[in-house]
């Protein structure tokens, strides 16, 4: 984290995929920044900033999302998403699952026969809860087809997998004709 072109904090990443939020208190006019590595469970980062407004050219406060090497030229970020909300959540924050892709890009080839696989990496799951099913909606150029889904079976204990087109998209359900919980 940097302040007016100083060094606040610093801290190595555990994993690829992190979460940013920022709390801005209008209040008391402080903003604090925290980190997550599975969007429930937040580290505070840095300390508070002191968001301080005068008449003469107010502007506002404006925030980014960047990256900024230091040791070599090059680089990037990639940002999934970027979600407002009128609430201050500080450590804590919603229960809500949520599921990514983990590739960004499939490379395609003219070959009918080609298969491409791509991962869905989903966030830790809320408390002590059971998930009992996966909703999916892929939207699939209409120059291809969805042949079938294929669920690696070390990663998922699914026994379904329904996929329909409908729309111009297939809408795909992942659970266990038993009833039982998935196990991810």
């Amino acid at each position: 984290m940097v302040d007016k072109g100083v060094e606040k904090a610093r801290t190595k990443l555990m994993q690829r995929q992190v979460y940013l939020k920022v709390d801005f208190d209008f209040t008391v006019d402080e903003a604090a920044f925290f980190y997550s590595y599975n969007g429930r469970d937040w580290n505070m980062f840095g300390g508070k900033l002191a968001m301080r407004y005068t008449i003469p050219h107010f502007m506002g406060y404006r925030f980014a999302i960047f990256n900024y090497a230091t040791k070599q030229t090059g680089g990037y970020v990639d940002v999934d998403f970027f979600r407002f909300a009128d609430r201050l959540t500080g450590t804590g924050t919603s229960a809500d699952l949520k599921a990514y892709l983990t590739e960004s890009e499939i490379e395609l080839s003219g070959d009918p026969e080609t298969v491409c696989e791509f991962g869905i990496l989903i966030n830790e799951v809320p408390g002590n809860e059971s998930i009992y099913g996966i909703h999916a909606s892929l939207v699939i150029p209409e120059e291809l087809a969805v042949i079938g889904v294929d669920v690696h079976e070390k990663n998922l204990n699914a026994t379904k997998v329904e996929l329909e087109p409908k729309d111009g998209r297939y809408d795909m359900m992942i659970y266990n004709t038993g009833g039982q919980p998935l196990v991810l």
